[in-house]
């Protein structure tokens, strides 16, 4: 798969390790990114070393309510 700018990708658990690298790499290609936690305070710590295209979400992955 190729980003690209203009490419906006979504991780679920992106806001840490190996999800966070993804993060960075495809916003340093130039795509935007949106990263999702269940933990609010990760997320936020997240954006913070992520460029102003990242957005981040808080969703738990295994309920349905989220």
């Amino acid at each position: 798969m190729s980003i690209t700018a203009g490419t906006r990708v979504v991780l679920i658990g992106g806001t840490s390790g190996i999800g966070l690298a993804t993060a960075k790499a495809v916003t340093a290609a130039g795509a935007s990114v949106v990263v999702a936690s269940d933990n609010p305070a990760t997320t936020k710590n997240a954006l913070a070393e992520l460029p102003d295209r990242a957005d981040g979400q808080v969703a738990d992955a295994a309920s349905s309510e989220s």
